[in-house]
């Protein structure tokens, strides 16, 4: 098989473009015929190679016809040839002639895709004719050419004689009318065809003869709109007229206003933009000109009726406009305008008589109606039909509202074949029917429903043994179900993905096979699967770090995202996709959610914000994501243990379920969670892996799960047991299946509802309370009801991360949750008369909240933002924020410090007698040990927690008029100590290495004439730490920190030691005798230190005292003593004596010179050594005073244990009870 690059460049020279592409082929240029480059050669070894090709595939290359051409040629013997794909090339019509020859000749090719190249009418031709005597081919494509009117004739002719093809695929091409009716005409004849997509094809309603003002024509017209029965109507704006089409009519009827007249009366139009029609018939036009709403009944010809906008004049006031360009209705029957030139969209109340009348249903305008029953097909008879399950067990339908338009019924053509011995049907796309995925967020689950516990294998063994035939399955893992029920299965150790049609065992391979590879319709260990709205297969080919698209019929994909250097795309876990087709990757490589937008190949990152980790902000081997209607992401945050909850913007996660890296088999905590899907009511359901069990989160997360399946507490194969649960997802019906993975099955499980029902709130009780609440309420009010009373408001706050303490600045960076809680006596109620219901949310910004302020803010926004909804019973709530508070940092101990800071939080307008702030949990105390709560607290890297108090004060300020008037704040200590393992090996240890250095220059010998290098090193290095510190500590004169006084006695070590080394270098190399010092002090240096120091004076050398007693041994009077027998000799040995007595002399001298020289060595020798001793004993005390000398090393405070911080401990966990009860008992 020879598979093609998808990744080709144009080349200017044509034979260079054609030798590239056949390189991308894997064929040889030499193989082909270049103009002057000689012949096919026979001989060559290749040639062989391309007799036994089955695939070829070069998309997305530069071929052009005469690239084709040689490619034709060289194929011309194969015989084995099954798919030629040549898409998104630069094919004609030439080319395509070339293709129809070997379509006349090949006797094995099945599928030739040539979509998006450049083929036309008359390429088309050459085919069209081909097709006629081929019979092997069975799937062509010829989607976004250029095929016309004839082209589409010339195909059509070729349909009715063609006796192979199952499949064609002309979406995108120029087909107008005409050419559907040709393709229509010719299926009645086909009896092969049953796959025709004519997807992404425009067909012309009106008019049907150009630009005009007859009643075929238009002329720029504006607004249209379609009603149930399919009726086009037109807002012929050029014309000053709305026109009427029927289905199927040449030419239109006007409706409202008089062709080609513009005027202000009632039956005349001027410049209409927009049109719609109810129910009823009426017609309501934007006239444009006259700035005014009309309505024509269904007797067009008695004139409109001004709806709004009567005044006959153009403004600004709210009954005017200035310029009407649309119109819209609510389901109330409100009716909106655009004020265009005015800027503004203006709403008008529907009006009724108080005696009621017909209500007006508008028919919405992007709602699709189904076309009458006796037009279709027959259904098979009912009785082959698998029963409908009893209404009350059925799950509500989705909200029309989350789902996408469902395309118009008649644009799909049902024929029946009346040739075929059992009648079928084909159909013909004009739009590809759209399908909304129940594993989108569509679903709907009762509050009360609960699944059989006893589970039914729907894919694989129930006996859980793994295979690859179609009733088997090897390595299971995700899992989609669609609104038929149909199930998708990521078979990821076979390769494929396997389709399972409702109430069968037995699959189909609808994407790859059992051989894993890298081509198009291939896969490679996948673990991921979905399917679109176009019935498009996305799977998550995992280890091809891509994401393939396989259009619907075809098992040849396209590349929607794929590894590189501008996109980083690693091993995908998960895939999922929402109703516009984004499609979310779990990336485990990278431990990030990516999010792809449909037709484009770059992804943008969610989750996390900073990296792999267990922060808030990040993510450690993430497996499945979901995301809900409001955009919401849920990460399977399997690494940590936990599931995060993203909102659309955030920086970080919140943990909604599980405990971060806490991994335990009770039902507050999760091990190794693999998938996560979130329903209508806002509970999460866990595939809890290695728990092999599936959870469910109500929205009180702090409560911890409930098991729904697999609670056995045991991993097995029987029907109510998992080995490994890795996916789940719900059906329309509610009803549960599951990745049993190890077990190679998908199991089912069927949704238990009460026979009657669940207890259900209507929305309309619920917008009812709404409006009895707020009908006289007054935000700008304080809620009490009589003024001279005291509100009471709890406060407390729950502290999830240290960001940052900032020593330079002063700034403690925190991010919590500030809680609340206050009766408001406007909102009472009695539940009986509005259904049961017991509570209901609101925004926060339409009730009263208390001007809570942090006193000490650094950000310059002292208020308290909220954009939670509030929970109106018994309390509201804020999102968690990040406060930047100011800190006063204590450097003495740095960086063995302890800092106090606060979190100061008082109302800035209320006094205490008007608001009484008191603590979340205590009414009663001013001071609290455990004043915050930790429950989703993740620990910092730097700081380390030692007491959180909280402090209730009273303040009188002298400002305030009222001379005893006490203001209240509630003051939340945070004691924190920085853990000090960093600075210890980055600051500490070097700078004791400098001090053990600064004492090596007096070991160093003076000779080596490097002692004041060695010391000015140490002296830069110093200097280099003083300047690392000062970026570390803030500018501040009241104290010095610990390791600034260290690094101060290191600095003044060295200048000392590099003063000691001078003067013992100076020493050292002196030459003059050491008689002029004193004499006290040459023998405190010369005879009593070098005791002292067990120093011993070192002797003369042996050579100059041997040399020394010879020369004594010689006297010059000793020559004399011989009797000389003349007086020349005489001479000559009187010579010789004075010489002997000068050698002497000299000898002598240099004795001497020599032990002076010896003499002050010694005492560089002896200074040396002294000044090692200090310097050494300095350097230990020195260290030992300045480093151990914080009261942290002496003094153990243990940080605080998280758990036991909680404002609503757990009752019944004798764990925590055995760990916390002594703290929790100081606290009540």
């Amino acid at each position: 098989m020879v598979t093609g690059e998808n990744d080709c460049r144009v080349p200017t020279a044509q034979s260079y473009l054609l030798k590239r592409a056949l390189h991308i082929l894997g064929i040889p240029s030499k193989l082909i015929v270049f103009p002057g480059e000689g012949h096919l050669i026979k001989n060559n070894p290749w040639h062989e190679k391309i007799k036994t090709f089955t695939v070829l595939t070069a998309f997305n290359c530069p071929l052009s016809d005469l690239g084709v051409l040689h490619i034709v040629n060289a194929l011309q013997q194969n015989k084995t040839l099954i798919t030629l794909a040549l898409n998104d090339n630069e094919i004609g019509d030439l080319g395509a002639q070339y293709l129809a020859n070997i379509l006349e000749q090949n006797t094995t090719l099945s599928s030739l895709d040539l979509s998006s190249n450049e083929i036309g009418d008359d390429g088309i031709a050459h085919l069209a004719n081909a097709l006629k005597q081929n019979k092997t081919l069975t799937t062509l494509f010829l989607g976004c050419i250029m095929i016309g009117s004839q082209g589409v004739h010339d195909l059509a002719d070729a349909l009715k004689q063609n006796e192979g093809l199952n499949a064609l695929n002309i979406y995108r091409n120029h087909i107008n009318n005409q050419g559907a009716q040709y393709i229509a005409n010719a299926l009645q004849q086909n009896q092969t065809l049953i796959s025709l997509d004519m997807s992404g094809i425009g067909v012309i309603l009106a008019p049907t003869n150009g630009a005009g003002s007859g009643a075929d024509q238009l002329s720029a017209p504006f607004g249209n709109f379609v009603d149930g029965n399919q009726t086009l109507y037109i807002a012929d704006s050029g014309n000053q007229r709305v026109q009427m089409w029927a289905v199927g009519a040449t030419s239109g009827v006007t409706v409202a206003g008089i062709a080609s007249v513009a005027g202000s009366n009632l039956t005349l139009l001027n410049n209409p933009n927009a049109v719609i029609v109810d129910n009823n018939g009426y017609i309501y036009v934007a006239d444009g000109n006259n700035d005014r709403i009309v309505k024509w009944t269904t007797n067009y010809t008695a004139g409109g009726i001004c709806v709004v906008g009567c005044t006959g004049s153009t403004g600004v006031a709210n009954n005017q406009f200035n310029g009407v360009r649309d119109l819209k209705f609510d389901m109330q029957g409100n009716l909106y305008v655009t004020d265009q030139q005015n800027y503004r969209i203006q709403k008008f109340m529907i009006q009724l008589p108080t005696s009621g009348c017909p209500t007006i249903q508008l028919l919405r305008q992007y709602q699709a109606l189904r076309p009458a029953r006796q037009r279709q097909v027959p259904r098979p008879a009912r009785q082959h039909q698998v029963p409908r399950p009893a209404r009350q067990h059925q799950v509500p339908r989705p909200a029309r509202q989350r789902q996408l338009p469902r395309p118009v019924r008649q644009h799909q053509v049902l024929l029946p074949l009346q040739q075929h011995k059992q009648q079928s049907l084909v159909r013909v796309y004009f739009y590809i029917e759209q399908i909304t995925p129940s594993g989108i967020y569509a679903l709907k689950i009762p509050t009360c429903a609960t699944w059989n516990q006893t589970g039914i294998t729907v894919a694989g063994n129930a006996n859980g043994t793994a295979g690859s035939d179609l009733g088997s399955l090897r390595g299971p893992v995700s899992i989609f179900v669609n609104n038929n029920n149909t199930l998708y299965v990521c078979d990821r150790s076979n390769n494929r993905i396997m389709k399972y049609c409702a109430n069968t065992n037995t699959g189909i391979v609808v994407a790859g096979n059992l051989s894993a590879g890298n081509s198009s319709s291939q896969l490679k260990l996948p673990k991921g699967v979905a399917v679109d709205q176009y019935g498009a297969i996305i799977v998550a080919d995992s280890s091809n770090y891509r994401i393939q698209r396989f259009p619907f019929g075809s098992t040849v994909a396209t590349t929607i995202a794929k590894n590189s250097s501008s996109n980083l795309l690693g091993q995908i876990r998960d895939l999922h996709i929402d109703v516009n087709n984004n499609i979310y990757v779990t990336d485990s490589d990278y431990n990030q959610i990516v999010k792809y937008y449909p037709n484009t190949g770059i992804g943008v990152i969610l989750a996390p914000t900073n990296g792999a980790g267990s922060g808030a902000d990040q993510l450690s081997a993430p497996f499945g994501n979901f995301v809900d209607g409001n955009q919401t992401l849920y990460i399977a945050d399997s690494g940590n243990q936990r599931v995060q909850m993203w909102a659309v913007g955030a920086t970080s996660g919140v943990t909604i379920a599980g405990v971060a890296g806490v991994a335990g088999s009770n039902l507050t905590l999760l091990n190794n969670p693999n998938a996560v899907i979130v329903d209508n009511n806002g509970y999460i359901y866990v595939a809890d892996g290695n728990n092999d069990r599936i959870v469910k989160w109500t929205t009180n997360y702090t409560a911890g799960g409930i098991c729904v399946v697999g609670c056995t507490g045991s991993t097995g194969v029987a029907n109510n047991q998992f080995n490994g649960v890795r996916d789940l997802k719900f059906d329309t019906q509610g009803n549960l299946y599951v990745t049993d993975q190890q077990n190679y099955r998908i199991q089912k499980f069927m949704i238990q509802l009460p026979t009657s029902g669940c207890p259900t709130i209507s929305s309309e009780k619920i917008d009812e309370l709404y409006r009895y609440l707020m009908l006289s309420y007054n935000k700008y009010v304080r809620p009490i009801e009589n003024s001279s009373h005291r509100l009471t408001v709890k406060v407390g706050v729950k502290l999830i991360q240290i960001d940052d303490v900032n020593e330079i600045d002063q700034i403690m960076q925190t991010h919590v949750y500030v809680l609340h809680e206050w009766k408001d006596f406007s909102f009472v109620w009695s539940p009986d008369d509005f259904d049961g219901v017991e509570y209901i949310y609101m925004p926060n910004n339409l009730i009263w909240k208390p001007d809570l302020v942090l006193y000490n803010n650094a950000d310059g926004d002292y208020q308290i933002t909220s954009k939670a909804k509030a929970y109106i019973q018994y309390d509201g709530t804020n999102p968690p924020m990040i406060y930047k508070s100011y800190c006063s940092i204590d450097m003495q101990y740095y960086p063995y410090d302890t800092q106090n800071c606060t979190l100061k939080f008082g109302t800035w307008t209320y006094p205490d007698s008007l608001v009484n702030l008191q603590f979340l949990t205590d009414n009663h105390s001013s001071i609290i040990d455990r004043g915050w709560d930790l429950e989703d607290y993740t620990p910092s890297v730097e700081w380390e927690i030692l007491n959180l108090k909280a402090i209730r004060h009273e303040k009188v300020y002298a400002y305030v008029k009222e001379e005893k008037e006490k203001y209240l704040d509630l003051t939340f200590t945070c004691t924190i100590q920085r853990k000090s393992l960093f600075y210890t090996i980055n600051l500490i240890v070097p700078c004791i290495n400098i001090s053990v250095l600064t004492v090596l220059v007096f070991v160093l010998p003076s000779d080596s004439r490097k002692k004041i290098t060695l010391s000015v090193s140490i002296l830069v290095a110093l200097l280099v730490f003083y300047l690392l510190l000062i970026e570390l500590i803030p500018s501040t004169s009241l104290v010095i920190s610990l390791l600034g006084k260290y690094l101060l006695f290191t600095l003044i070590l060295v200048n000392l030691s590099i003063a000691i080394t001078v003067i013992t270098l100076n020493i050292h190399f002196r030459r003059h005798p050491t008689t002029d010092m004193p004499s006290g002090l040459r023998n405190t240096l010369l005879i009593y230190l070098p005791k002292l120091l067990f120093m011993k004076r070192p002797s003369l050398s042996t050579k100059y005292v041997h040399i020394r007693e010879q020369l004594n041994s010689i006297h010059p009077h000793q020559f004399l003593l011989y009797k000389f027998k003349d007086e020349q000799r005489k001479h000559l040995v009187k010579i010789i004596s004075n010489h002997i007595a000068y050698i002497v002399r000299q000898i002598e001298n240099e004795k001497n010179e020599k032990e002076i020289v010896e003499e002050w060595r010694f005492i560089a020798l002896i200074l040396d050594r002294l000044f090692l001793i200090i310097f050494v004993s300095v350097t230990l005390i020195g260290t030992i005073e300045s480093l151990f000398n914080t009261p942290s090393l002496y003094i153990s405070t243990p940080p605080i244990n998280p758990m036991c911080y909680l404002y609503y401990p757990p009752i019944n966990d004798s764990q925590w009870i055995k760990i916390c009860a002594t703290d929790s008992l100081s606290n009540q």
